[in-house]
């Protein structure tokens, strides 16, 4: 915020400034079936993103939409057969069952709406999304195939959000001058003669001769004239 420096005495200003009328939370169930672009064996890794695109004020009350973006990373099956599920004896000791492919993705945007209510709120008012986040996800697997594969994802994730709404108000202040910030320079007992104009930070044109005394420092600003005698 820029201060307001006031020339010739006190004066009175108008400025606007955002006052805070109410604030709230709401949980939000996000749940959807994800298809996957090929058969799945294992999830490796899913990523999650919450986007708002919209934040709407009306009375009493803050509409919210927005999209929950989910990549996922997951094994496909080639060649070979799914593993045994644990707990399933097959042999003593070494390689009892193999299964390649490669490791594919794919990512989905979930929309979601909700309101959330918010006392005083009226339209015109200006809303903010304080808060956004995942508190809690479940993933399981749909379309399994007789490979021991799945085609999609039930996927139910529950959102934690959190709106600010604020109001532009206008508020008179009294303000007074204030001091330069900076001192004017100083020039007394720079010696005269052997040179021209000195500039800061320590540039001549041309500039005295090595070795010449130039006396106390020089505070900026500048520049400083130095005349022939």
């Amino acid at each position: 915020m820029q201060a307001i420096r006031p020339i010739g005495g006190a004066q009175d200003a108008v400025v606007e400034l955002p006052v805070l009328i109410g604030s709230g939370q709401r949980q939000v169930l996000v749940c959807a079936a994800i298809p996957l672009p090929s058969p799945a064996l294992e999830v490796k890794e899913i990523r999650k993103t919450v986007i708002i695109d919209s934040c709407t004020v009306i009375p009493g009350k803050v509409i919210i939409d927005g999209r929950l973006r989910k990549d996922i990373n997951f094994k496909t099956l080639a060649t070979g057969t799914a593993p045994p599920r644990p707990g399933t004896f097959t042999a003593c000791s070494g390689i009892v069952n193999t299964a390649s492919g490669a490791v594919n993705h794919t990512t989905v945007d979930i929309a979601f709406n909700t309101f959330i209510p918010v006392a005083g709120a009226m339209p015109g008012d200006k809303c903010r999304v304080a808060q956004a986040v995942v508190e809690g996800e479940s993933e399981e697997a749909a379309g399994v195939t007789a490979a021991g594969t799945f085609t999609s994802i039930v996927d139910k994730t529950v959102l934690l959000l959190c709106v600010t709404v604020t109001r532009p108000e206008a508020v008179q202040v009294s303000v007074t001058p204030t001091t330069p910030a900076c001192p004017p320079a100083t020039t007394a007992g720079v010696p005269q003669g052997g040179g021209a104009t000195v500039t800061f930070p320590a540039t001549t044109t041309p500039g005295p001769k090595p070795g010449t005394a130039i006396g106390p420092t020089v505070s900026f600003p500048g520049p400083i004239l130095v005349n022939d005698p």
